[in-house]
């Protein structure tokens, strides 16, 4: 019925990889938030996984081209090729035996009438 809770080995093997940065992370969404937050992960020494249901975003970012205004174009042409980080436009595959140990959604950042956050 429910799902089962993780053990206590599942948790300390989770806890270690994190803290070792051998677990990658994927972050679902790349807006501003998302974006900020790989290249944060990047930083910290994590494999990123990037994924955003936007394929124009994930192809200015292979490009190294910021897909917003609001980000700094530097951080997006420093993560461009960068070894450690995958982008995918669309989240099918991150299913079953596929599904990641840690996963992080960011939504959509909410705009004023003059395109501020």
């Amino acid at each position: 019925m429910g799902q089962a809770m993780p053990s206590a080995a599942g948790y300390a093997s989770l806890t270690a990889a994190i803290g070792d940065r051998s677990v990658p992370v994927v972050v679902m969404g790349l807006g501003a938030v998302g974006l900020a937050l790989v290249r944060l992960l990047l930083d910290a020494g994590f494999a990123v996984h990037g994924v955003d249901p936007a394929p124009g975003v994930v192809e200015s970012l292979r490009q190294g081209k910021a897909p917003m205004r609001h980000f700094p174009p530097e951080w997006c042409a420093d993560m461009k090729g960068h070894s450690r980080l995958n982008l995918t436009a669309g989240f099918q595959g991150f299913v079953g035996d596929r599904a990641p140990r840690v996963a992080i959604i960011c939504v959509p950042t909410p705009l004023d009438e003059a395109g501020q956050p």
